[in-house]
């Protein structure tokens, strides 16, 4: 679990220094507290969508420690947990992007 972890926050580490060097989330904040339209309810819609993607990424993360199993990840349909935690998780991580992208 340890290593399969540590390849996951390879990809957070530099994706979260990258976001802190584009000023991203002052720009984000800038819109958030604009005077409302599109962009914004676009904003709100990816808080909440991002929140779930964390939580439930986490969840996938902890599978091995609460049910003290390691799943099998390349099988993941044939497993009762992962074959809806990963596809609710895949659509929460693209559908704000996708929205936003309709309706702005």
């Amino acid at each position: 679990m340890l290593k399969h972890t540590m390849r996951q926050l390879k990809l957070v580490v530099p994706c979260g220094l990258i976001t802190y060097w584009c000023s991203t989330i002052s720009e984000f904040r800038h819109v958030l507290e604009g005077d409302g339209g599109w962009a914004r309810g676009c904003a709100f819609g990816s808080i909440g969508m991002a929140t779930m993607t964390v939580v439930l990424f986490l969840y996938v993360m902890l599978i091995p420690w609460r049910e003290g199993v390691n799943p099998n990840f390349r099988a993941w349909r044939e497993s009762k947990t992962l074959s809806v935690v990963i596809p609710v998780r895949e659509d929460s991580s693209v559908a704000p992007r996708t929205q936003c992208r309709l309706e702005c």
